[in-house]
């Protein structure tokens, strides 16, 4: 992958950088090729219809990965490429449950992704910050892990949680 990386598909790659791309490829690989195709082949009607879109959309992280490592953006564009491409998924699937079977998006959006979306950039913001103030070791991966556990732990207490949600975890925590 490393030979492959400097010949053209990534102009500068070092050994890390040609197995990260050769692992992102991988699970993306298997992403695609596994669930959706043992499904759409046993699919019918919409389901299939379902699973053509989602595949085609899924697909699409292959030639977009390629055309931005060729520009000579670094490996870990892959991540914002998948992270775009399964916004994109969910968007979809939203639209489509809201069109089929009457599902109010806005409903959704409002109490569920309006929730989750702070708890996860305050908890990606420290989980940064943390990966910046620590030099690289076994301390880091540590600080990282406890902090984002316990900040994805308590944003979710305040700001995804309901009011009876909270009553509820807070009884089974004094319960223990």
């Amino acid at each position: 992958m490393e030979k492959i990386s400097r010949r053209g598909f990534v102009k500068t790659a070092s050994l890390v950088a040609a197995l990260f791309t050769q692992l992102g490829l991988i699970c993306m690989m298997l992403d695609i090729s596994l669930n959706p195709i043992s499904t759409f082949v046993q699919a019918v009607g919409n389901i299939k219809a379902y699973y053509v879109m989602y595949s085609c959309v899924t697909i699409l992280v292959f030639p977009v990965t390629w055309f931005l490592f060729r520009q000579g953006f670094p490996a870990a564009t892959l991540y914002f490429v998948l992270m775009a491409d399964y916004l994109v998924l969910d968007i979809l699937k939203i639209v489509i449950s809201s069109r089929k079977y009457s599902f109010p998006s806005g409903l959704f959006v409002k109490e569920t992704l309006l929730r989750v979306l702070p708890v996860m950039l305050i908890s990606l913001a420290i989980t940064y910050g943390i990966s910046i103030l620590i030099s690289p070791g076994i301390w880091r991966l540590i600080a990282i892990l406890l902090g984002g556990t316990l900040t994805v732990a308590v944003c979710s207490y305040f700001f995804a949680m309901t009011p009876g949600e909270r009553a509820f975890v807070i009884s089974k925590i004094r319960k223990k």
